[in-house]
């Protein structure tokens, strides 16, 4: 089912834009691979995006739309933490500016998560609906 695959796709970007997060902070253990992790929250981005058009078309309105605010954190979410990877490049990180960091991305990983809970919960009610016979 389409609303399960979105669900699964948007809690991988959403764990993917965290793990991006975290490989910038300072003494990160994954720190020489940023790059491949930036990709690769870039990626399930994406597939969690495509799978929201497929949402979209089947419907009904209130799911997609519920589907659309679950991207929309979700990009959020990812630009934070390509923001944070700047940041982090341009200097050095004060005990302080991680705690802000953290704080950033924690919220909008919430937001996201937020979000998705609100898209299954109008999934699951459009899937609970009777279907009209045809």
């Amino acid at each position: 089912m389409i609303y399960q695959e979105f669900a699964e796709k948007s809690q991988m970007a959403r764990i993917a834009a965290l793990d991006h997060h975290r490989s910038c902070l300072p003494d990160a253990s994954e720190s020489e691979h940023v790059g491949e992790i930036r990709l690769l929250g870039r990626n399930a981005y994406r597939n969690a995006l495509m799978t929201s058009y497929a949402v979209e078309l089947q419907g009904p309105e209130e799911v997609a739309a519920r589907a659309n605010e679950c991207i929309s954190s979700l990009r959020d979410l990812l630009n934070c933490a390509e923001e944070h990877e700047a940041r982090s490049t341009s200097g050095v990180l004060t005990p302080e500016d991680v705690a802000e960091m953290d704080e950033q991305i924690s919220a909008r990983f919430n937001e996201a998560q937020r979000k998705l809970q609100l898209f299954i919960r109008a999934g699951c009610a459009a899937l609970d609906r009777p279907m009209p016979p045809n």
